[in-house]
This record gives structure tokens, sequence and C-alpha cells, in this order.
């Protein structure tokens, strides 16, 4: 015989919230809650400020960059050589990418079959590629300025990665196997 008193006392209590939220929605008026929406707003601005003040020094950083290298290299007429071979040599490379992009595909797939759809080995193939091209472009530097140590530990760094990479996909291959 409790219940629809406690089911009474529910409904109340529940139009008591409602009224709260209503009231707490009416307080937004309040000349306090205008007084927080204004120092929030000039925090946003004054954050705002020292987001373009950093952007600004940033911005100023980079262009001294740009100039000291523009000057170093005005400078400096055996880097003006290297860049205009590099330049030259990566044009070269840019325009025959596809065809490579093929040769290397096709001795792939044929050395390796199926295996390459394992994506810890297009993970292996990726890792190598990355470190062949930066050990490449370390030994044509060498070259460019005839550093005969740096090329030949830059060869034996290719020669190590190469070997560590065909280890790599001798294991990958035979897990496949399994």
């Amino acid at each position: 015989m409790r219940t629809p008193h406690l089911i009474g006392l529910l409904g109340v209590l529940s139009l008591a919230g409602v009224a709260s939220f209503a009231i707490a929605q009416d307080k937004s008026d309040h000349p306090r809650a205008d007084a927080a929406k204004a120092k929030l707003e000039a925090k946003k601005e004054e954050l705002k400020e020292k987001r373009d003040d950093l952007k600004d020094k940033r911005d100023d950083k980079q262009e001294e960059r740009r100039d000291a290298r523009a000057a170093r290299d005005a400078d400096d007429p055996d880097l003006k050589d290297l860049k205009e071979e590099w330049k030259k040599k990566h044009a070269d490379w840019v325009e025959k990418r596809k065809d490579r992009r093929d040769e290397v595909k096709a001795k792939l797939k044929e050395k390796y079959g199926d295996e390459l759809k394992v994506p810890a080995a297009r993970a292996e193939l990726k890792v190598h590629a990355r470190r062949v091209a930066r050990l490449e472009r370390i030994i044509f530097l060498a070259q460019a300025t005839e550093k005969k140590a740096v090329e030949d530990k830059a060869n034996a760094l290719l020669k190590k990665e190469n070997e560590r990479h065909d280890k790599r996909m001798t294991a990958l291959a035979a897990e496949v196997k399994k």
C-alpha cells in the first residue's frame, strides 16, 4: 500500500530536479555569471595573443635560418656545384622512378612470392628501403666532397644492412611456410 506514495514522492523529486535545472538556467543572467564570462573571454584573448607571438617568433627564426643558409651557399661555390649535381641526379631518379619501382616489384615477387603479403615483410621492406636510400645519399655526398673514409664506412654499412635484410626476409619466409 505504500507503493503509490513512493511513486508520488519520486515524481515530486523529479519535478524538483527539473525546477532546480530551470533555476540554474535563470542564474546565467546573474551578474557573477557575466563577470565569469568576461574573465573567460579575456583569458581566451590573452592566450590567442600569446599564440600569435609564438608564431611570429617561429617565423622570424625560420627566416633567419633561410637567410643564413643563403649567405653560406653564396660564399661557397663548391657547395653550389654539389647542389646542382644532386639536383640533376635527383631529377633523373624522379624521371625513372616508375620504371625502377616496377622492376624492383618484379624482382621481389619473383624472389619471395606470396610472402610479400605478410605485414611484417612489407614493414621490413620499408625499413630496408629507407636505410638504403639514406646510405646511398651519404655515399654520394662523400664521393662529391672526396671524403674517402666516410664513403668506405657508408659502403660497409650498406653491405651490413643488405646482409641484415636478407637474414630477416629469410626468417619471415620460414615463418610464412610453417
